[in-house]
């Protein structure tokens, strides 16, 4: 399952260099795809001079020497490093194992037993891992029962999967564990006829329903019902189906949108999954344009909306359920933005705002209050901006703001902190340099954290505050810095 395991990975086989390379320049136009790299062999009279060029999205060229090769191959071996795709023509698809590697995807005629070597790439075991994925682009079907066939007779074992209604089953099972989910008097079935005000309204019920139920584990119901689609959809028993089955794809995009987590951090902090996810959700979503916000009555989905005006019409509109779900979730992104994760603001807020809901749920308050709530939730987290905004912190600054201040320290005024912050930061910088937190830079790595102490000491900070603001300047500056100077 490829959700439940971040880690997996695939390899292309293409059926020339071109088609290699072409591949690869149209993979990097997609918005945010991960790194990619092509593995073939050269020829220096026949090969383009870009071929031998450093491409775009690498540090690699097409054409790679050995040990190239062979850092790539670590890369894909490695289930921790970004790079997902490898493209190949003939190398690698025989003697190179990548336990992570789990789908293969086939674009070139094969036979016999360069087929079955070619599928023995994606075959070995790796936690999380079901089984090797083959994608059959170019209809490699009778091959495979051929090379199968000659596999068992030769002494071989094993039933490889290649008859398309064992997936059709898979799919028609993952749709029945999906329908489940949907309670038993709501006909899914002609949603798409409906006059659009009655189908969003329809949409934003069924919404509403699996968030008061199990919204989290309808999403990994749904991802695997996606999946197995992808594999039979243009199976006439499966066609018939794709309204409905579109219906939960949109379901699951709502309920994704509005259930994760939305940082403000860098998107390399999210999953390869949890990226390519938002993409497909995206495009769901574009298909049928359905705003759950406006359906609900929420002008924009802003914490700005929530004040005495919103509070007067909240029970003039449907949907009030809905209503203050989404709020709940505008208001967890804000503190999640507005302070540092676990800090005691964060948690303090976060609690209150479960047991407000919670309480609303089990009818101990009305909306009414849960929208006071709210209000001065908004209010108390645009003081805490305000306060940042008054003390001169620049956006990097208030980042080293959130994380010393998560820590409950309180023996420094905001106004010292401040200006403890913006002296350090600008120590620390003018010794940073290329790769400085790589282990073979460990001497830059010595120097900036020289420079955070030298000014620790300097405004008389020592015993356990020095060895805290020493490791939380640092931790922090790791993670703002890393990349320097390309986020400087």
């Amino acid at each position: 399952n490829q959700v439940a395991n971040p880690f997996q990975k695939a390899m292309i086989v293409c059926m020339s260099r071109r088609i290699a390379v072409d591949l690869y320049n149209y993979l990097r136009e997609i918005p945010e795809c991960p790194p990619v790299e092509v593995i073939m062999t050269g020829d220096v009279s026949k090969d383009p001079k870009e071929w031998r060029e450093v491409q775009p999205g690498s540090k690699y060229a097409h054409i790679k020497s050995k040990k190239e090769q062979e850092e790539v191959k670590a890369k894909l071996r490695d289930p921790e490093d970004p790079l997902k795709f490898v493209i190949v023509v003939d190398m690698w698809l025989t003697g190179m194992d990548a336990k992570p590697l789990s789908y293969l995807y086939v674009d070139k005629p094969m036979r016999g037993h360069n087929l079955m070597q070619a599928i023995a790439r994606v075959n070995r075991v790796f936690p999380g891992k079901e089984g090797g994925v083959v994608v059959d682009y170019i209809g490699i079907a009778t091959s495979l029962k051929e090379a199968t066939h000659k596999y068992t007779q030769s002494g071989g074992t094993g039933s490889p999967t290649y008859d398309i209604s064992e997936a059709v089953n898979i799919f028609m099972d993952y749709l029945k564990a999906v329908r489940g989910f949907i309670p038993s008097e709501i006909d899914v079935q002609n949603w798409r006829a409906k006059p659009k005000i009655e189908r969003e309204d329809f949409i934003a019920d069924l919404v509403n329903i699996l968030l008061n139920r199990d919204p989290e584990e309808y999403i990994q119901a749904a991802a695997k019902l996606e999946k197995s689609y992808q594999l039979v959809k243009h199976q006439p028993e499966v066609l018939e189906l794709a309204d409905e089955v579109m219906l939960y794809f949109m379901m699951k995009a709502q309920l994704r949108k509005h259930l994760r987590p939305s940082t403000g951090g860098s998107k390399e902090n999210k999953t390869l999954e949890e990226r390519l996810s938002e993409l497909i959700d995206n495009s769901l979503l574009a298909k049928e344009t359905v705003d759950i916000f406006q359906i609900a009555g929420i002008e924009r989905p802003d914490i700005s909306i929530l004040d005495d005006a919103f509070l007067a019409d909240l029970t003039k509109k449907e949907h009030v359920d809905l209503r203050l779900k989404l709020l709940k979730k505008l208001l967890e992104d804000q503190i999640k933005v507005t302070f540092s994760q676990g800090s005691p603001q964060s948690k303090a807020l976060s609690e209150l705002l479960e047991k407000t809901l919670r309480d609303y749920h089990n009818r101990v308050i009305q909306a009414a209050d849960v929208v006071r709530v709210m209000i001065n939730m908004r209010k108390e987290m645009e003081e805490e901006i305000r306060k940042r905004h008054d003390l001169g912190l620049s956006e990097e600054e208030i980042e080293f703001y959130k994380a010393i201040t998560a820590m409950e320290q309180e023996a420094f005024s905001n106004e010292f902190l401040a200006s403890l912050i913006h002296k350090v930061v600008k120590a620390l910088k003018k010794q940073l340099a290329v790769d400085w937190t790589s282990p073979h830079r460990r001497d830059v790595y010595a120097k900036v954290k020289l420079a955070v102490k030298q000014v620790l000491i300097k405004e008389k900070i020592t015993g356990q505050q020095l060895q805290f603001l020493t490791n939380k300047f640092m931790e922090q500056a790791e993670q703002q810095y890393k990349d320097w100077p390309m986020n400087a």
